[in-house]
């Protein structure tokens, strides 16, 4: 029953990779019905002109459907997708990164391939200095910051994962009693071993150990932050019931523990900016007329809805 959702991992690389660029298919034909008599320019991209058949192969090869299934509703968000995919592929080329295998003609999987390379080669180029790294520490302080709290639970018999059979005021008329007893100097760690319904927690009195922000369900996390070391919450209900927090200690983590995290917040920073930049400079440009028309319905002359 407890508050806590586990630490929230880091985006890695990949994750800014795909952020960028859906999953494809290699080697995906264009759908039939487009012939070159009816296959217009849907799309340019740093110059480069993408016909109604390339844009269509490119989201037929995406391989979760839901992700494909809106792509082929709103051609348009379609053609900023894969103008983004081509201006990636663009620029690797423009910084002569050329991985191996690369398909020699033009197509879906040389774009995918160059663009994959890119990331790679901006992870690598993005890579924070100690002097950046500490900087970026002292001048966020509260990204690391940690509290040691201890809490009671008062469950009911509507609360998530409860097997309490007290009613909601039953379980309320309780975390007023234990607030009151908490004011007048009881031990906060004795009426958890006692009344705490949180079974992970009760035994330890309550306590939760060292706990980071954003670890915890929201009201509870929000309630957490706002206390000072030394101090109780007031009595405040979540879906698990009736709670109240004290925080016994608040610091800072030690720069070594986080050293790791904060270079990965900037090689990330670093990338996506570098990312911005290409995009930008290729200028996308949808033509949106002969996108509506031609995209992405398998068929020339078969409207799509509007975006």
């Amino acid at each position: 029953m407890t508050h806590g959702k586990g630490t929230r991992p880091l985006a890695r690389m990949g994750g800014l990779l795909l952020l960028t660029i859906m999953p494809l298919a290699r080697g995906q034909a264009p759908r039939p019905g487009n012939s070159r008599q009816a296959d217009p320019v849907v799309l340019i991209v740093g110059g480069q002109r993408v016909r109604a058949s390339e844009l269509n192969a490119a989201v037929a090869g995406i391989t979760a459907p839901p992700e494909r299934e809106g792509m082929e509703l709103h051609p348009v968000r379609a053609a900023q997708w894969y103008g983004r995919v081509v201006a990636l592929a663009q620029a690797a080329e423009r910084l002569k990164i050329h991985p191996a295998n690369l398909p020699a003609a033009p197509s879906l999987a040389r774009d995918e391939a160059l663009a994959s390379a890119l990331m790679e080669y901006l992870a690598h180029e993005a890579q924070p200095t100690s002097g950046q790294e500490e900087a970026f520490y002292r001048s966020h302080p509260s990204l690391f910051a940690e509290a040691r709290a201890s809490y009671i639970l008062i469950s009911d018999r509507n609360a998530l994962e409860s097997r309490s059979k007290r009613s909601p005021a039953e379980a309320e008329a309780r975390i007023q009693r234990l607030t009151e007893q908490i004011k007048r100097g009881g031990n906060f760690a004795e009426l958890a071993l006692k009344y705490s319904d949180d079974a992970a927690t009760r035994a330890k009195g309550g306590d939760l150990g060292f706990i980071q922000p954003h670890q915890m369900t929201p009201t509870f996390d929000r309630i957490l932050w706002t206390l000072r070391s030394g101090e109780t919450s007031a009595p405040f209900r979540t879906r698990f019931g009736w709670n109240i927090v004290r925080v016994e200690q608040r610091r800072l983590q030690p720069l070594g523990a986080v050293r790791g995290r904060i270079a990965g917040i900037l090689r990330g920073q670093a990338m996506q900016a570098r990312i911005k930049q290409a995009i930008a400079r290729a200028h996308i440009t949808p033509v949106r007329a002969a996108l509506e028309k031609y995209c992405l319905f398998g068929g020339a002359g078969k409207p799509s809805p509007n975006p």
